[in-house]
């Protein structure tokens, strides 16, 4: 039997879940074995060092860059496309379609509140070169509603969707607002929750975290189309504010885990975080390593896991430790809802408006009142089982493919 080829596509780079998720996903694809895999960037694009690492998989930088009047046109209008093809060499758009199918990568609201005008061209070129395509493990929806742009964006959105022959959504506002548009999809959940890496952590790195420790991961959210209203110092007071309670009320280390690491944002943020604490040499930063399968072994040794960030909170379930949420978006608190475990979450913006005592709860957690462990070990069980059973069903459609 010849083995498909997948052409996986919109990879976001330089974070750490999106690293994790596309390794997951990968993984998933070589267990089967009956598929070549590709990573395809944009032609003009720098691709991250870590995926060059990534075993298993072809990456290639062959997505044509177009100008800003072609994309909107097609956009607009697919046929637009298929008519300028007959006029033009259609070699710019081979390595688009040298593939038996292609797959939106695992990622997140790219098709809704980021609005991704270019995954909405990739979609259009598809549909124009009637190329089969799906998305996988992501989010939709909370589109913009406010101008014309906002409008036309959610128009062809939907419209795309509709003929992708499969949209794996990962949390429930995602499945309502495809059921209120009648897109069709699979309830599916992040990807990373179908396996867990076998990691094995050097002597240096575990004599370096030690084994009585706490992970902390905050965001700045500059990068947050909603959240980045709110100035700087106001999430860095909360965060301080965790960080000299979990000092005070404990004698455990803080480790803290950086999720973007282009140009070390997160590190050199969580710095300036570590030195106006009470106490910087109780707080340990893992920089210049952005490895999510280190990332999970390293949670599967805390005895707490505190995050402003989706896919390490799905490190904590994957790994059965206890958590506490910081959500930012309905796609975690919505997973957290599928698995029973949302009493664990607290929206951000109650904490940024003072409606919720952080300091209290902390307290409260750390003292050992709050017990999850049954609940986090029956939560993992059916977010794996969930994430397996979606990838087969994709499976069963790309075998559908002739």
């Amino acid at each position: 039997m010849k083995m498909k080829k997948i052409k996986i596509v919109g990879q976001p780079m330089y974070n750490i879940g999106d690293l994790a998720a596309c390794k997951a996903l990968v993984n998933l694809f070589k267990a089967d074995g009956n598929y070549e895999v590709e990573l395809a960037f944009p032609q003009n694009c720098m691709v991250d060092p870590e995926f060059l690492k990534l075993k298993d998989i072809t990456i290639i930088k062959n997505i044509p860059k177009i100008s800003k009047v072609e994309k909107i046109l097609t956009i607009l209008c697919p046929n637009f496309l298929k008519i300028k093809l007959f006029i033009t060499n259609k070699q710019k758009y081979k390595h688009i379609t040298n593939a038996d199918f292609i797959l939106f990568s695992p990622g997140g609201l790219e098709l809704g509140l980021y609005k991704s005008w270019n995954y909405l061209w990739l979609m259009a070129t598809l549909i124009a070169l009637n190329k089969k395509f799906g998305i996988y493990s992501r989010s939709m929806g909370d589109f913009r509603d406010k101008t014309l742009t906002d409008f036309i964006f959610k128009r062809q959105a939907i419209k795309f969707l509709k003929k992708s022959i499969f949209n794996g959504l990962r949390d429930l506002k995602s499945q309502q607002n495809a059921q209120q548009v009648k897109v069709p999809f699979y309830p599916a959940i992040d990807v990373v929750f179908s396996n867990i890496p076998d990691y094995v952590i050097s002597a240096k790195i575990s004599k370096m975290i030690g084994d009585n420790y706490i992970v902390f991961t905050p965001s700045k959210f500059e990068w947050h189309y909603k959240l980045k209203k709110y100035p700087t110092e106001r999430f860095s007071k909360l965060y301080i504010l965790i960080l000299n309670t979990i000092i005070k009320n404990t004698d455990k280390s803080i480790i803290m885990l950086p999720h973007l690491y282009r140009e070390n944002i997160d590190s050199l943020y969580f710095n300036d975080l570590k030195k106006k604490s009470i106490n910087p040499s109780r707080i340990i930063i893992l920089e210049d390593i952005p490895n999510p399968d280190l990332y999970q072994k390293v949670i599967k040794g805390a005895d707490f896991t505190i995050a402003a960030r989706l896919h390490q909170i799905i490190f904590s379930i994957n790994n059965r430790t206890p958590f506490l949420c910081l959500s930012y978006e309905h796609k975690m608190e919505d997973m957290l809802r599928i698995l029973n475990l949302d009493k664990y979450s607290i929206r951000i913006e109650d904490l940024l408006g003072d409606r919720f005592n952080i300091k209290e709860l902390l307290i409260d957690i750390l003292s050992g009142k709050k017990e999850q462990l049954q609940e986090i070990t029956a939560a993992q069980k059916k977010a794996q089982k969930v994430a397996r059973n979606s990838f087969h069903v994709l499976l069963k459609r790309l075998n559908s493919i002739h």
